[in-house]
């Protein structure tokens, strides 16, 4: 699983630099590490659950899950939404001033940061509930879907959308690949 997390979102930075060069990496890592302002908090809120839900599971306490899932999922969405609201309201501005002026990503790359940051915080709390139910097998299944269809659509689409297209692409495939895979199973 971590394995193709990293694949799947980790490789952007290189695929950005071979596509577009070194410049767009930086503007990429600096709104990437913005994004961790509001996504670490959340990560940290939300992990402790893993144990609790693999001990309601064990329980036979479903009312346990079913109601900390729906509150932590919840919370993540909300907290997650206002937070991106707000590094697109100013995100631009914390750059410049965490920068002194060097680094000047565009605004469409923020937004685009923030919608996967949306995603991305969201998934780590379903991620919780499954691995403290036990549930690994098929999320290796949906990483190695994610994995297999996002890097191609990512190295296609890099040379003519550059980083926006490629977390654009990343988003849009991490949802629908979860929302599908997930589903099925």
């Amino acid at each position: 699983l971590q394995v193709g997390t990293m694949v799947g979102w980790g490789a952007d930075s290189l695929i950005i630099a071979n596509a577009t060069g070194a410049a767009s990496v930086a503007a990429f890592a600096v709104v990437q590490r913005l994004m961790q302002l509001v996504s670490q908090p959340l990560s940290i809120i939300n992990a402790p659950l893993w144990a609790a839900y693999a001990d309601a599971d064990a329980r036979k306490d479903g009312l346990f899950i079913t109601s900390t899932f729906k509150k932590s999922f919840s919370l993540t969405l909300v907290v997650s939404i206002f937070g991106a609201i707000l590094i697109f309201a100013f995100g631009a501005e914390v750059i410049d001033y965490w920068t002194k002026s060097e680094i000047q990503p565009n605004k469409i790359l923020i937004g685009a940061m923030c919608i996967r940051l949306v995603f991305d915080v969201c998934g780590n709390a379903l991620a919780m509930l499954l691995n403290g139910l036990g549930i690994v097998k098929e999320q290796v299944w949906v990483v190695c879907a994610f994995v297999s269809l996002v890097l191609p659509i990512k190295l296609i689409i890099a040379p003519s959308y550059g980083a926006v297209g490629i977390v654009l692409a990343g988003a849009a495939v991490y949802f629908l690949i979860t929302v599908i895979g997930y589903g099925l199973f």
